[in-house]
């Protein structure tokens, strides 16, 4: 997932302050495809304090989600810790009505250690020799962390709090706005973090490059 933080510099609002410019700037550097390969630093990754409102990608705990049961062909009804992929605008309902309704969106939040542990399961099923499955977990543990994947953003730990996490940007689930408004403050009270400036700047390139290839070198005349 590398991209150009030239380019990105350009969607910079004008109220940031040029050390938070140069902060978000230094984040999404180690991202340039020049330095895809290195290791990455995730220091300032989420707020020091608690906003008085919900924000675009929030982590926050134990939402409802619809669990898709293969065998069955049915739904059933879960929880999941989850990251706010909708918009800080759309998610303040009671401040901001609108004619038309809008709901709200989350992805699934995952502890990683569950994630690769998943994943070995799976490699174990298909038979296939230690060594190539340590090999494997050892090269995708790398891309989370690289954000190599373009479905999957990887999230360092909380301190003092959660551990790393990774959201399934495929999966994507909404809820009630009108409920969400009704336990808005207990989700305030419970949040497990906000993400800093240059962590949603992140998060939004992230999500809009899974979501979109402009161009997608496909001829739709």
């Amino acid at each position: 997932m590398a991209f150009s933080v030239t380019e990105i510099a350009r969607l910079f609002p004008s109220f940031l302050t040029d050390t938070e410019k140069t902060r978000i700037n230094q984040g999404l550097s180690q991202f340039d495809a020049s330095l895809a390969s290195s290791s990455k630093l995730y220091t300032d990754f989420y707020t020091a304090g608690s906003p008085a409102y919900l924000l675009q990608g929030d982590l926050l705990p134990s939402m409802r989600l619809p669990v898709w049961q293969a065998q069955q062909g049915t739904y059933a009804k879960g929880h999941t810790n989850a990251l706010l992929i909708a918009n800080t605008c759309d998610v303040d309902v009671v401040g901001n009505p609108r004619n038309v309704p809008k709901e709200i969106g989350f992805v699934q939040l995952i502890p990683l250690a569950d994630f690769l542990a998943r994943l070995e399961r799976t490699f174990q099923a298909q038979q296939l020799p230690l060594g190539t499955i340590r090999s494997k977990l050892q090269n995708i543990e790398s891309e989370l962390r690289g954000q190599l994947l373009t479905n999957v953003f990887y999230l360092p730990a909380v301190p003092g709090g959660l551990p790393e996490q990774v959201a399934l940007l495929d999966r994507p689930f909404w809820f009630p706005a009108a409920e969400l408004a009704q336990i808005s403050q207990v989700l305030l009270s419970n949040r497990l973090a906000s993400l800093s400036q240059w962590g949603y700047y992140l998060f939004i390139l992230k999500l809009s490059y899974h979501l979109c290839r402009l161009p997608e070198e496909r001829d739709r005349n």
